[in-house]
C-alpha cells in the first residue's frame, strides 16, 4: 500500500514549494492552487479506487493466491483510505 500512496506523495512534494512561493504573494492564490491540486488528486484517484474495489478479489488472488482471498475486503478499505488527499 505504500507504493500505491507514492504517486500522491510525490505530487504533494512537487507542488508544495510552489504553494509556499505563491502564498508569499497572495494567500488567496495559494488557496486556489491548493484547491486545484486537491481536485487533480481526486480526479486521478477515484477511478483507481473504484477499479481496485471492484477487482480486489482478483488482485489478491493474482498476487497472493487463493489462500489469502479473505484479504480482499481489507484491500477495498485500504484503497479508499489512500484515496483521500493528504493535508500536509
Amino acid at each position: 500500500m505504500v507504493a500505491a500512496a507514492l504517486a500522491s506523495t510525490t505530487f504533494n512534494s512537487a507542488v508544495y514549494p510552489t504553494v509556499v512561493r505563491v502564498s508569499h504573494g497572495s494567500i488567496l492564490d495559494a488557496k486556489l492552487l491548493t484547491a486545484r491540486c486537491v481536485r487533480i488528486l481526486l480526479v486521478l484517484s477515484f477511478p483507481i479506487a473504484i477499479l481496485v474495489t471492484i477487482y480486489a478479489a482478483d488482485i489478491v488472488r493474482l498476487f497472493f493466491g487463493t489462500s489469502y482471498s479473505g484479504a480482499a475486503m481489507a484491500l477495498q478499505v485500504l484503497v479508499w483510505l489512500l484515496r483521500r488527499p493528504s493535508t500536509t
